[in-house]
């Protein structure tokens, strides 16, 4: 059964995470980075650890893809995840992205602080 961007999308929409989790492993690149945005529209546990996990991805565009997606459902459990990218990773545009990243991380989660105690 080959995977296209009509189920990817139709399995985000259903929160269907084990089905995602599958797919990040297809052998298209292109998949992977439809997964890993796809993902990026789940806020739960597993949708960041499957996020996590894509960091590791051998191509440097599914990598830039899930600093992307942490940035719009991260949290500081993810924070180290995406400063150690901003550093360490072997490709220049990844990094960059980890870097924007991490910084709209840090402001999302100085918000949320600041709701809290306000």
């Amino acid at each position: 059964m080959a995977v296209s961007q009509r189920k990817i999308d139709k399995w985000a929409k259903k929160k269907k995470i084990a089905k995602l989790h599958k797919a990040l492993s297809d052998k298209d690149p292109q998949i992977r980075v439809a997964v890993v945005e796809a993902f990026g529209t789940i806020d739960h546990d597993d949708a960041r650890n499957n996020i996590i996990a894509a960091l590791r991805d051998p191509e440097p565009i599914v990598r830039a893809a899930a600093v992307t997606a942490l940035a719009k459902i991260g949290n500081d459990r993810v924070l180290e995840f995406v400063r150690r990218v901003s550093v360490d990773d072997t490709d220049e545009t990844v990094r960059a992205k980890a870097t924007d990243a991490y910084a709209t991380l840090k402001a999302r989660i100085a918000e949320l602080e600041k709701a809290t105690y306000n």
